[in-house]
């Protein structure tokens, strides 16, 4: 009897020891379970809040770099000026900006320098018409391209003639993640009334310099002769 008694008391204690360990490995896969699960949230919120953060220092350097833009100064005879007087000055005499194109082009290339390598960009003024008509009295393009396939990233600035808002938008969607910034100034031609117009920069990176080639005929660019 007393064999057999504890032989009972044997298996009990086995079972209950068999028991912890199992209880213990369960809790075990759960802690590492628990672990693995922080890990990978702690990871991927700080990876989403990198990426918001580094979204906003861009959209923040793209606002202000359309506001040097436009508030930039010139010189003009023995003194300076801000370069958006002599955009109205030039579009009252011309209705249009073919003096001052090549001007702004200089300081938009001066202004964008810190992202010129590895962004595209694209300034324009525009205005509705009479006829609702999205009108682009100035566009200026900046894109990175190889002239083939074994020569070297350029940086390029053209002027373009936009006949419609269709090619425009076909081009930025082509484009891909684009962050625009846009500001309102006030034009007058040499007849008619102040027209309410829109100054706008748009940055994307720059991607697939081989095949941004292709897009410039829908936006009739031709390059910017600097001197």
């Amino acid at each position: 009897m007393e064999i057999k008694s504890n032989s009972f008391k044997s298996n009990i204690f086995n079972s209950k020891g068999q028991a912890a360990i199992t209880d213990a490995l369960y809790f075990l896969i759960i802690i590492v379970g628990l672990c693995s699960f922080m890990f990978v949230f702690s990871v991927n919120y700080g990876n989403l809040l990198d990426e918001r953060l580094k979204q906003l220092n861009e959209q923040e350097f793209i606002g202000s770099a359309l506001k040097t833009i436009i508030y930039s100064s010139t010189e003009r005879g023995t003194q300076s000026d801000y370069l958006l007087a002599k955009l109205k000055e030039d579009y009252y005499n011309n209705d249009s900006f073919s003096d001052s194109n090549v001007l702004l082009a200089k300081n938009i290339r001066g202004i964008m320098r810190e992202i010129e390598a590895s962004h595209d960009y694209l300034f324009y003024i525009s205005y509705s018409s009479d006829k609702e008509i999205l009108t682009f009295p100035l566009v200026i393009l900046h894109l990175n391209l190889k002239a083939n396939e074994t020569s070297p990233v350029t940086s390029n600035f053209y002027n373009c003639l936009i006949t419609d808002s269709a090619s425009l938008n076909k081009f930025l969607r082509d484009a891909g993640n684009v962050k625009p910034s846009n500001a309102q100034l006030l034009l007058k031609p040499r007849e008619g009334n102040l027209i309410q117009a829109n100054a706008s920069l748009i940055v994307w990176p720059s991607t697939n310099p081989d095949a941004s080639t292709n897009k410039l005929a829908d936006l009739n660019c031709t390059a910017v002769q600097f001197s």
